[in-house]
């Protein structure tokens, strides 16, 4: 019943819904934000279940595998500050859509890995451009222009979209 009756908190040009209705379209923005930290942070996270095969795999030493997920931790810590700068420039969807190129890309190389440093470009870089796009801070920046109200339940909401990931897909790919 919150649902239907919540009136509307902040205007926002970019609503579907007209002045009136009884359905709020922060909600739907919610629900994308939370699958997308869903499917980032699940996604990042993944690197942790592959370490131990990708090292014996290719014969790497435990020093070289670990240096991608360093260097992805590095491009979030630079690339954070500059992302969210551009977001304010040119939007969420301009930033998330670029950003989902990003980690499809990165990801989708990674096929092509045989030596450390490629791992190193693919995932730490490549993927972790678009990890920083869409991450937690970023979303919840979105989410305040949404909600007025409510903010630490939303940002809840949203954030635990990171736990449900960790939770379900390493059991699921181990």
């Amino acid at each position: 019943m919150a649902l239907l009756n919540h009136k509307r908190e902040m205007f926002n040009p970019a609503t579907t819904a007209s002045p009136n209705s009884r359905f709020y379209y922060g909600w739907i923005i919610l629900a994308l934000s939370t699958l997308c930290i869903f499917f980032s942070a699940g996604t990042r996270s993944l690197y942790a279940v592959f370490y131990l095969a990708q090292v014996q795999e290719f014969g790497w030493s435990r020093g070289a595998g670990s240096i991608a997920y360093t260097v992805n931790l590095l491009v979030f810590l630079t690339a954070l500050p500059l992302i969210d700068a551009l977001l304010d420039r040119w939007g969420s969807r301009v930033i998330f859509s670029v950003a989902t190129i990003f980690i499809a890309a990165g990801l989708a190389l990674g096929v092509f890995v045989y030596q450390a440093w490629h791992f190193i470009v693919t995932f730490g870089v490549i993927a972790g451009v678009g990890f920083v796009a869409t991450s937690q801070p970023l979303l919840g920046a979105v989410l305040a222009k949404w909600f007025a109200s409510r903010r630490g339940l939303v940002m809840g909401i949203a954030t635990s979209g990171g736990g449900i990931a960790q939770t379900v897909m390493s059991p699921l790919l181990q």
